[in-house]
């Protein structure tokens, strides 16, 4: 996929290294139409693989030393020193970078604004910096090997190198089965590592060493202002990142859901003046309250050309295998329905912006409730709190796995969490805001982000992923946050005719607040449509409107994707293997077929 990547050679008897570089690059190289970048020495090859590249590999002197400098993504301001950048001259973006790290240090990179990776090589010292910026949603990994250091945006063009160790991560396979996504810098491997946010990786190819640091840490700090100046502000921040976003492009993508996100973004993006050709899509299933509520929201802004990208069992069947491949497993296999839109669509874009990201930024407190801005959490009942969130039954693995590293799953589930979760008790005094940042640099970045196989065609931009918005966001009093109050208030104030469109999730416009009844009623839907499918056996099933996603009803129902995830799981190369008990997983398969819950369970061991 686009990104930057490379090896440093550090025993120079021990591999060649042109031969690597080669097959790293084809092993990226997916779409004929990537643009490549290189530079290559005796011992160090770095690369970049794009789509629509904004800038060349340069080498730039500077006080007698000369860098080398590679940009992965989208660099939008560097600020401070005119004298350092040299502003008002013909330097470019590569240069600037170049002489700001030299003279500042790692504080320079407090300054640079985007969303990109960017390595720079010292030819004199034989020292590569890698660094990306403060949100990093960009994926990145890398690995210290014998002989020789390698970063890529796949573990593919990594995992054939010479001496690669293959020994299984169990902790991070386990976070997949429990979480859907690898939690922290883990992979499925113990040698390789993911790249966190605002991370700098040091590499001295002389004395072999590497060292990994992080540059900045998100900290939340509560500035005394009202609702309504909160309101006007956040709104101003998000026009400004999409007129930033959408750059020299005529032709943008746009998704939209039924949903409170991608309906503001859209709207700012209609009405932003920039005369730009929106293409507005959506996916799901004509009865959905997603697109018909995104038709809705279509229809108010005058767009004419809103898409339906059609999802069901029989087309997502052939996208399972390529999702897992684009993906390296790190997410389940039901992502599969974003690789619907490059064939509807084509590739004639000049981006997609992509409001899903959310997070910091989006204005809302998705991940904490009025409980978690009070009382005096311990550590172990705030993990407790979190796993309860977002880990699944894990007993329903239980007797399924005879490969001893995956005994404890359930024992993973809690470890992982306090593990990491500690990474993020910095960042305020406060657990609904410790909370947060948790899930932003996990779930956002780890799990939606990964997610994310538009970028393999497209130009993916983020509007929500800004530096100015994520300052405001952390200063913003997590009162106005909580239960997206402070997103419902843009809408409403700024585009009231969206306001009045229905939620697809709740069924209720921004002018509505849900009742009592509301409640039971739908606590009431939703049970009997649970015991009617299991009492059953699965010959009845009801689809949720609310949503897009129907696919343990499309298991139930459909023999080729039955048979898709039995063949998988059960085909003798697995069974050989010992990892799993094939009894108990048939038993699991006929409870998920017969209604009963567990379809995840399944996918992520299919996937």
């Amino acid at each position: 996929m686009p990104g930057i990547f490379g090896l440093i050679i550090t025993d120079p008897e021990k591999a060649d290294g042109r031969p690597l570089f080669h097959v790293m690059k084809q092993l990226l190289f997916h779409k004929p139409w990537y643009q490549f970048e290189s530079f290559v020495s005796e011992n160090v090859f770095l690369g970049s693989v794009s789509i629509h590249s904004p800038y060349k590999v340069e080498t730039i002197a500077v006080n007698g030393n000369e860098y080398s400098v590679l940009i992965d993504g989208h660099i939008y301001s560097i600020r401070g020193s005119r004298e350092t950048d040299g502003q008002g001259s013909d330097r470019t973006i590569p240069e600037r970078i170049a002489r700001r790290f030299v003279s500042e240090g790692k504080s320079a990179l407090q300054n640079i604004a985007g969303n990109y990776s960017v390595a720079i090589y010292n030819r004199n010292d034989e020292e590569l910096i890698i660094f990306n910026d403060k949100i990093g949603p960009r994926r990145l990994y890398y690995a210290h090997l014998p002989g020789m250091v390698a970063f890529s945006p796949e573990v593919k063009a990594i995992s054939f190198l010479p001496d690669f160790d293959a020994e299984l991560n169990w902790k991070g396979i386990a976070d997949f089965f429990n979480y859907g996504y690898v939690l922290g810098e883990d992979t499925f491997f113990e040698s390789v590592k993911s790249f966190p946010s605002a991370g700098i990786l040091t590499i001295r190819r002389r004395d072999n060493q590497i060292k990994l640091e992080k540059y900045f840490h998100p900290v939340y700090s509560e500035r005394d202002v009202d609702f309504r100046t909160t309101v006007d502000e956040g709104m101003q921040k998000l026009t400004d990142s999409i007129n930033e976003k959408i750059g020299d492009g005529d032709h943008i993508i746009s998704p939209i859901s039924g949903g409170l996100d991608s309906r503001l973004i859209l709207g700012a993006l209609v009405s932003s003046g920039r005369g730009v050709s929106v293409k507005p899509i959506t996916y799901g299933q004509k009865f959905s309250y997603e697109y018909k509520n995104a038709k809705k929201v279509c229809e108010t802004l005058g767009l004419t050309n809103h898409a339906l990208v059609e999802m069901g069992p029989k087309n997502l069947l052939n996208k399972y295998k390529q999702a897992v491949w684009l993906s390296e497993g790190m997410i389940p296999m039901t992502n599969a329905h974003l690789l619907l839109i490059p064939d509807l669509l084509g590739r004639h874009y000049d981006s997609l912006l992509n409001g899903i990201y959310g997070g910091p930024t989006n204005y809302s407190a998705e991940y904490y409730t009025h409980r978690h801005m009070n009382g005096d959490w311990d550590l172990n009942r705030k993990v407790l709190d979190i796993r309860n969130t977002i880990a699944i039954h894990a007993s329903l693995y239980n007797g399924i796995f005879l490969e001893k590293g995956l005994n404890a799953v359930d024992e993973f589930a809690h470890d992982s969490i306090h593990k990491e979760f500690q990474n993020h008790l910095g960042a305020s005094d406060m657990f609904c805001n410790q909370r947060d940042a948790f899930f932003i640099d996990n779930r956002m970045r780890r799990s939606i982000c990964q997610s994310a196989l538009y970028r393999f065609f497209w130009e993916m931009k983020l509007p929500l992923s800004n530096y100015s918005l994520y300052e405001f966001y952390l200063q913003t009093p997590p009162k106005h946050k909580l239960g997206r109050g402070l997103l419902k208030a843009m809408i409403a104030k700024y585009y009231p005719r969206l306001a009045g469109i229905k939620d697809a999730n709740t069924n209720l416009n921004l002018f509505e607040n849900p009742t009592g009844f509301y409640m039971k009623r739908r606590k009431f839907i939703a049970d009997a449509k649970y015991y009617l499918t299991r009492a059953s056996l699965g010959m009845l099933s009801f689809y949720d409107k609310s949503t897009y996603s129907h696919y343990p009803i499309w298991f139930g129902k459909d023999h080729a994707t039955r048979s898709f995830c039995l063949e998988n799981l059960l085909s003798p190369g697995i069974v050989d293997t010992g990892i799993f008990d094939p009894k108990k997983m048939n038993e699991l398969f006929s409870n998920v077929k017969a209604g009963g819950i567990g379809f995840h369970h399944l996918s992520r061991l299919t996937t």
